[in-house]
């Protein structure tokens, strides 16, 4: 089993008791303190925090030289870890393997006299031992305290080839371990895999404010991404090793506690007997960039793009294929050694939601909403279908670039667009509008839908959204976000691995 555990790097004791409070709320299993980050260590003032928290706690005191923030004498931290063992708060300590051998030894005998469990540690922050140096550290972190932790610098391929083969030998041999990788993608990798790695347990932060590192996913993407994969982090042992044989795809964007992209893809890789897995890069903006180039050191194999990365995406990638750049606008890339192509799948899943739904654009008058990536998409499309487009969007300048890109879509003022949508055929909203947890008004009045109208609405999260129950009511056709993902999936796959995927297969695992 794979526990959660919580990092608290907060610099104040009463800060970081509420933080462990909110970390018990959200569901963690377990609460690292990093009494290192605190401006004053009193441990006297941290005995509220049991009385709060019942969640088992880690005492963490790390020195500058392992990433940590103490700065005084060694003699010091083992005097205030000591002192956290015999306080009675801390279940478990953290030591690093690097610390002076007869004090770390006699360090662990306090601790097993308490029954307070060791973790000890070792942080590689210039780079990745080979898969037998990481056993060989391993055995030396286990024969002196319960449960290893390893932290690894990936700078390549074959450093991150090594991390999962030496996490590989590691699980065969039931090892307490946890295996992680302190930078890039290769963090969120290791984390968002830990489970099917073998970790004993995956740090995560509370905020994205307050890391230990940069890369540090917070629990609740964490919990998010488990989900989103279907992973069971207590059934470890049903799961699929994650090794440096295995192909890594993924979905970046933000906001992506509902996607259905990795039950999607992991469904059809599975059905296909391939080696491989999919995850959700749920990363802020500043890090877009590095993840992107990462994927070549590590040679992930593709991935897709999602809200509100389509279009900043662009400038990272070395080639984009004819559709994509006429969008311009990408939600897929391959990787193919270290050359990264840019596609647009959205433009064909739009299409084939609509003719799967009996619905021919030729000739028809579509009233677009919005004018970000998604519409680009759609617009690239429906014009190549013959189709009349109308767009409204909020932001006059966004809906001006979407004209410049497509000179024969008229750009309707959004202060006339109720007017506007009574004089089209089918109606489309390509806004984040109607999402769960969105708070948005209407994009225009629903009263205005008749019978005639056909409404595709792509937001998926719910299946039916407000405007699509607005449109059932007036008798009008319908069509389903989720039916427009399902084919970008069908086709990012077929890029991916040049399979075609049976539609059922992908749409029985929504």
């Amino acid at each position: 089993m794979t526990l959660t555990c919580t990092t608290i790097v907060e610099p104040k004791l009463d800060e970081m008791i509420l933080a462990a409070y909110a970390a018990q709320e959200i569901g963690t299993d377990l609460i690292e303190l990093r009494l290192d980050y605190l401006e004053k260590i009193d441990l006297f003032e941290l005995l509220p925090i049991k009385e709060e928290v019942s969640v088992r706690l880690i005492a963490t005191l790390r020195p500058q030289i392992e990433g940590g923030q103490f700065s005084g004498a060694e003699s010091d931290r083992f005097e205030l870890l000591e002192e956290c063992i015999e306080s009675e708060i801390f279940d478990f300590i953290d030591c690093e393997l690097s610390s002076e051998q007869t004090s770390l030894e006699d360090l662990i005998d306090v601790a097993r006299a308490k029954g307070v469990k060791t973790i000890v540690s070792h942080h590689d922050l210039e780079g990745t031992p080979t898969s037998s140096e990481f056993i060989e550290i391993l055995n030396k972190c286990l024969a002196l305290g319960d449960i290893a932790k390893i932290g690894v610098t990936v700078k390549s391929r074959t450093d991150f080839s090594n991390f999962l083969a030496g996490c590989r030998t590691a699980w065969e041999a039931e090892h307490n371990f946890t295996g992680v990788c302190l930078n890039g993608a290769a963090s969120y990798i290791s984390r968002i895999l830990a489970p099917h790695i073998g970790s004993w347990a995956v740090y995560a932060s509370l905020t994205p404010e307050k890391k230990a590192v940069p890369e540090q996913i917070t629990l609740l993407q964490l919990k998010n991404a488990w989900k989103a994969m279907a992973v069971d982090p207590s059934a470890q042992s049903e799961l699929n090793f994650v090794d440096e044989h295995t192909k890594i795809y993924g979905l970046l964007g933000q906001s992506l506690a509902y996607t259905h992209s990795p039950l999607m893809h992991n469904a059809a890789f599975k059905s296909e007997h391939l080696e491989s897995i999919y995850i959700p890069f749920d990363i802020p903006q500043d890090l877009l960039g590095q993840i992107i180039n990462d994927s070549r050191t590590l040679n992930i194999s593709g991935l897709n793009v999602t809200i509100p990365f389509k279009e900043s995406v662009m400038e990272y990638l070395d080639e984009l294929d004819e559709g994509a750049s006429k969008i311009n606008a990408v939600n897929t890339i391959v990787n193919s050694e270290g050359v990264l192509k840019g596609y647009n799948t959205d433009s064909y899943g739009a299409m084939q939601a609509l003719k799967s739904a009996n619905i021919e654009p030729k000739e028809k008058k579509v009233m677009v909403f919005g004018a970000g990536g998604a519409a680009k998409a759609l617009c690239f499309g429906l014009i190549s279908e013959g189709a009349s487009v109308s767009v409204a969007n909020r932001t006059e300048a966004r809906a001006a670039e979407l004209k410049a890109l497509y000179p024969e879509i008229e750009v309707v003022d959004f202060q006339a667009r109720n007017e506007a949508v009574t004089k089209h055929d089918i109606i489309i909203n390509c806004t984040p509008t109607g999402t769960a947890g969105f708070d948005a008004d209407d994009i225009f009045d629903y009263n205005n839908i008749n019978n005639d109208h056909t409404v595709f609405d792509l937001v998926y999260n719910p299946r039916k959204t407000k405007l699509l129950e607005a449109a059932e009511q007036k008798g009008a056709k319908i069509v389903s976000g989720i039916d427009m993902l399902l084919h970008q999936a069908l086709k990012s796959f077929k890029i991916w691995t040049d399979i075609n995927i049976e539609a059922d297969l992908m749409r029985s695992s929504l």
